[in-house]
């Protein structure tokens, strides 16, 4: 483990939900992650499979480099606040196996907004599995007061993740340049 102390300093988080886990990766795992993927099975005792999100193939090679470009920095940087910048495994639990992602853009900026994207694997769409991932991730989002609203983005025709905010109380806020914003206020 490059970090052996990191669990002395920071407390290892994990929510549930109905039927899921949510885990935000520490920095030793993010490089488990990346580099020792058994390793990081045998830590988390799970199934930790190469997820095929229902997109193209430029969503995980995307994905590969904005782990490497900014969530490892950031988790290294603002160590105390990993949870912000970190991936965050979504674990169903029953099937002990990783079954999608999210992911924050960092703390809230002065007006209190945070960003956040998510994915699962398309072998667990259409279980609910995404909504109920997302709606523990707003509990937990807004349990912080500094927390006055929540923003995530979708492709223009990506109705399935229309539906996943829709039903957690987003509303349509405006066009971006890949695609639809969505917010949803405290």
């Amino acid at each position: 483990m490059p970090f052996p102390n990191f669990k002395q300093f920071i407390p290892m988080l994990s929510f549930e939900s109905e039927r899921l886990r949510l885990h935000p990766l520490t920095l030793p795992q993010l490089h488990l992650f990346l580099n020792n993927r058994v390793a990081l099975e045998n830590e988390l005792q799970i199934q930790l499979p190469i997820l095929k999100p229902n997109t193209d193939d430029s969503f995980m090679r995307e994905f590969d480099s904005v782990m490497e470009s900014y969530v490892i920095p950031n988790v290294t940087r603002f160590a105390e606040s990993y949870p912000w910048y970190t991936h965050w495994l979504v674990i169903h639990k029953a099937d002990k196996r990783a079954v999608g992602g999210l992911g924050l853009y960092g703390l809230p900026n002065e007006s209190g907004e945070v960003m956040f994207g998510y994915f699962i694997d398309q072998s667990y769409e259409g279980q609910g599995l995404t909504t109920e991932a997302v709606k523990r991730l707003i509990e937990w989002l807004f349990s912080h007061p500094n927390v006055k609203s929540i923003m995530a983005d979708t492709l223009v025709d990506g109705f399935g993740s229309q539906r996943v905010l829709q039903k957690n109380g987003f509303q349509y806020a405006g066009e971006t340049d890949e695609g639809l914003r969505w917010k949803l206020m405290k």
